[in-house]
């Protein structure tokens, strides 16, 4: 076990991570800490002296008196505690805390122990807060239950316990569908159990994907890299770092997603591509699962569809006036033609597509589509599903949906010149 008495060191030197705090040069656990909370600021010496009285009084702790009376707050406290033991002080308001740290002890361990992983320094460190530094046995327990050197900081209970809280209620909120759901959807619909005893890759797999779903992300990536894995997710277009899964848990932690997916785990070397139906928070969420052989083992993305969205309408956009008068013209002014929308992933297009769909979708009209995934069903739209295995190619389908008299068609993805050729003869 070591202390976080400076800011962890890389490859490149000391790493600063926002909201760990280093103790200054002078240390002392015989320092009183009532002097402490007096050298950094937080009250003046006849307030400490009057606490200080009160606590003998009371046969309390002196910390204990101060925030009781309003003096300081539990931050504050446990930052002069950390001062006193010559350890950082880590503020969990501020710091990035890594799920896959946090997921490796169990959450009634954390809660007995007021501790809990917060970060991985290097391959074989881990970075702990703690209320209490000086419970060595629990510490010592947690380095031996995950396998990684410990390396502690202070942070006050409160908000120890609110990261706990916060990451049971992430993994609570991730449930199985109900039978009736689960017999109209074609998916794999995997049972996702509500247990504190659950395995730390099971609840690893809960966090990730609720927090996703909870922070708005369309696809999350999990990308192995070569001492672990990189979780990252897409939010707004643009990909970002979410967590680290430590080695040990990566092949359990693909296996799981093949399991939920019903994909072949012991397929390694084969792309594979599986669906999960499930909720969040009572929200019904469809999963399209991708697998992917690389270099260091296997990728996932997991495309996350929300089905409790609500889909745009035109005028929810966000087009100018010029551009909205524009699209509205090429898809209401005329009987014939094609509007071609583009992008990267995550730009908009289904979205875009679909406020189309629904200003078209009139009594009046018929209107088909072919997709891959059908991303969300629309009443009044004939919706189909793209299915290789069964010949149902986007090729093959347009074709079928050209005889079938529809007055709009809406191709999911131009993938070939074949499906291309169709399309705008068809216009």
């Amino acid at each position: 076990m070591t202390d976080a008495q400076a800011a962890p060191a890389g490859p490149a030197g000391p790493v600063a991570l926002p909201g760990l705090t280093p103790p200054s040069a002078r240390t002392g656990a015989k320092r009183r800490i009532g002097d402490v909370v007096l050298e950094l600021g937080f009250t003046d010496r006849g307030v400490i002296e009057k606490a200080v009285e009160k606590a003998r009084g009371l046969g309390m702790p002196v910390g204990q008196v101060l925030v009781d009376e309003g003096v300081v707050n539990s931050n504050q406290l446990a930052h002069a505690l950390a001062e006193r033991n010559g350890l950082a002080y880590l503020d969990l308001n501020v710091f990035e805390v890594d799920h896959g740290a946090a997921n490796l002890i169990d959450a009634a361990k954390a809660r007995r122990y007021h501790t809990i992983p917060v970060a991985f320094l290097g391959e074989r460190t881990l970075l702990v807060a703690t209320a209490d530094p000086a419970n060595v046995l629990a510490l010592d327990d947690i380095a031996m239950a995950t396998g990684y050197e410990v390396r502690r900081a202070v942070a006050s209970a409160e908000d120890i316990q609110a990261l706990i809280s916060q990451l049971s209620r992430l993994d609570e909120s991730v449930k199985e569908l109900d039978d009736s759901d689960a017999e109209e959807a074609s998916a794999q619909v995997f049972e996702l159990r509500e247990s504190a005893d659950d395995a730390p890759v099971v609840k690893l797999v809960h966090t990730v994907i609720a927090d996703a779903v909870t922070r708005g992300a369309s696809d999350i990536h999990f990308e192995p890299r070569q001492g672990d894995m990189r979780v990252r997710f897409r939010i707004d277009g643009v990909v970002s770092d979410s967590t680290t899964v430590p080695r040990h848990l990566v092949p359990g932690l693909v296996s799981r997603v093949k399991i939920m997916a019903d994909l072949d785990i012991a397929e390694r070397r084969a792309p594979q591509d599986g669906r999960v139906g499930l909720t969040v928070d009572g929200r019904r969420i469809d999963l399209r699962v991708a697998t992917l052989p690389v270099v260091r083992g296997e990728s996932v993305v997991m495309r996350i569809l929300d089905q409790g969205d609500t889909l745009a309408e035109l005028d929810g956009l966000g087009m100018s006036d010029a551009d909205r008068a524009r699209f509205e013209r090429a898809i209401l002014g005329s009987s014939h033609g094609a509007i071609l929308v583009t992008g990267p992933t995550g730009s908009g297009k289904t979205t875009t597509l679909y406020a189309g769909l629904g200003a078209l979708n009139t009594p009046d009209r018929t209107l088909e589509t072919i997709e891959d995934p059908v991303e969300y069903e629309l009443e009044g739209i004939k919706q189909v599903q793209v299915n290789p295995k069964a010949g149902l190619t986007f090729a093959a389908g347009l074709r079928s949906m050209v005889r079938a008299d529809p007055d709009v068609i809406m191709v999911g993805e131009v993938r070939d010149q074949q499906t291309a050729q169709i399309a705008i003869e068809s216009a």
